[in-house]
């Protein structure tokens, strides 16, 4: 990320990679334990000023930031749904962002009466993100074989397709372009009756045939490629139609990825959802997600977000204002807080919705960058490499309290935040770090109400940052709503 090494090169960061093993009950309560039960709360708004701190400390020594390549071997949540024709229209926003998933869909989607019709227009675009560096999810559009008695013709069309994008050198497109998930339609329970958009679409009596192009085309696309990854289309909201798609499928493998979507306001992050375009259906909650799974004996299935954003504004896409207002600062908070919520408690990629868009989701306006934005930018500097997998939950809501500890290159990384919005003022939280050194805790997002008025070029003072010492092994650290990072 050269931009970035530009930007910041004033400021010190370090790169890890690693593999963290689920501490032990006893080792947990050694070195791992949290007051959760917090302290008197304050008014601090910065959030970092009640702790433990040794001014007179050195901060521990950095290293350079590694290059994308030192971490390729980790499962990274951080991706975006973004729609683009080429990577240059994007290139100084993905260079700064540090995303490395990408899924596509509409235009860039793969819909099989588009290829019949003009070919494999994609290619060019898929191979241009391949020789980049980064992951490619694909939606796959082929409307319903089964009531129109082309299901052969239909699983011939993935068996060619996985074929041509699985990188391989054999029958692949031109520059051998690598798609990595590729999603079998799209929010099929999102409408239903006038306003179906295509066959099954909404209909839960249709859902035996969904079950059976699913199946088909897992089929088709493991014989062409045992490596690539088939994601069940994306659920918009309708858990009882994924639980008709299961039992269809009378617990037989027909997936590798659950995929779900997840849109919220600020305050909610996987918990619970807002109203659908009917305006009583909820958007179900990631405990939702893992039930449904585990009743119908997918439990072992991992789980990715291929489309979840909050908003800044009145509204999801910039149309109307139908929705509470949200600052800058909240869609901000938001953003950080339903990563690292949805990482640690088994989403393994989550993809942010047209980032670079033009609606409330977007983490620009216009030229501008949001505080979201850098949000993200920081979030990536301080967790790419981190092993998600294995994070240790220490304090799940208790008295609001959230606290987290990763691993990245051996050393812990705590993430903590007291929930509910700024308003609420802080808590005093202790947490027993054993024998870490000094550690720096840094903000997660950038003071101010508004990213347009920071200065892009001073990225590395826009965070606060402070160098704490732990006394007798733990720390006390004044907590708010902003997620704040503790480490080495």
């Amino acid at each position: 990320m050269l931009f970035q090494t530009k930007l910041r090169e004033s400021f010190l960061f370090r790169k890890y990679e690693g593999k963290y093993l689920i501490l032990g009950l006893l080792l947990v309560v050694a070195i791992a334990a949290i007051g959760c039960s917090g302290g008197a709360d304050t008014t601090n708004d910065a959030g970092v000023d009640t702790v433990i701190s040794d001014e007179g400390a050195d901060p521990p020594a950095s290293d350079a930031i590694t290059s994308d390549s030192d971490n390729a071997g980790s499962v990274s949540p951080f991706g975006v749904a973004e729609h683009f024709n080429t990577l240059a229209t994007i290139s100084t926003q993905a260079s700064e962002l540090g995303f490395r998933s990408i899924r596509l869909a509409g235009p860039q989607a793969i819909a099989w009466d588009r290829v019949t019709q003009d070919g494999w227009t994609n290619d060019g675009l898929y191979t241009e993100l391949t020789a980049a560096g980064y992951e490619l999810s694909v939606v796959v559009l082929g409307n319903n074989p089964v009531a129109t008695g082309t299901l052969t013709e239909y699983a011939r069309f993935i068996t060619e397709l996985v074929e041509r994008y699985d990188g391989d050198g054999i029958d692949d497109a031109s520059g051998s372009p690598r798609i990595a998930i590729i999603e079998i339609d799209n929010e099929p329970d999102l409408y239903e009756g006038p306003q179906e958009q295509t066959p099954w679409h909404g209909e839960i009596s249709e859902t035996g045939d969904y079950a059976i192009v699913l199946q088909t085309a897992y089929t088709a696309a493991k014989a062409a490629s045992p490596d690539v990854k088939v994601a069940i289309a994306g659920m918009a909201f309708n858990v009882d139609y994924y639980g008709a798609i299961f039992a269809a499928l009378h617990g037989e493998t027909a997936f590798d990825l659950f995929n779900f979507h997840y849109y919220s306001t600020e305050e909610k992050y996987f918990q619970a959802g807002v109203p659908m375009i009917n305006g009583t259906d909820l958007v179900p909650s990631l405990t939702e997600v893992h039930n449904l799974l585990t009743e119908n004996g997918y439990t072992e299935i991992p789980i990715i977000a291929t489309e979840t954003a909050t908003y800044s504004g009145t509204s999801f896409l910039g149309q109307g204002g139908a929705l509470p207002e949200q600052s800058e600062r909240e869609q901000a908070i938001s953003l950080v807080r339903r990563y690292i919520y949805a990482a640690t408690r088994g989403v393994n990629r989550l993809f942010w919705f047209q980032p670079l868009g033009v609606g409330g989701t977007a983490l620009v306006n216009g030229t501008q960058r949001k505080l979201a934005y850098y949000a993200y930018m920081r979030m990536v500097d301080e967790l790419d490499g981190v092993d998600f997998a294995g994070a240790e939950i220490v304090c799940d809501g208790n008295n609001d309290v959230y606290v987290h500890r990763l691993m990245k290159g051996g050393d812990p990384v705590w993430v903590l935040w007291r929930d509910g919005d700024e308003t609420l003022g802080t808590t005093d939280v202790t947490i027993a770090v054993g024998d870490t050194g000094p550690l720096r805790l840094i903000t997660s997002v950038p003071s101010g109400s508004v990213g347009g008025d920071l200065d892009p070029s001073s990225y590395a003072s826009l965070f606060t940052e402070r160098v704490i010492t732990p006394v007798t092994g733990e720390v006390s650290i004044t907590v708010g709503a902003v997620p704040l990072y503790l480490l080495p």
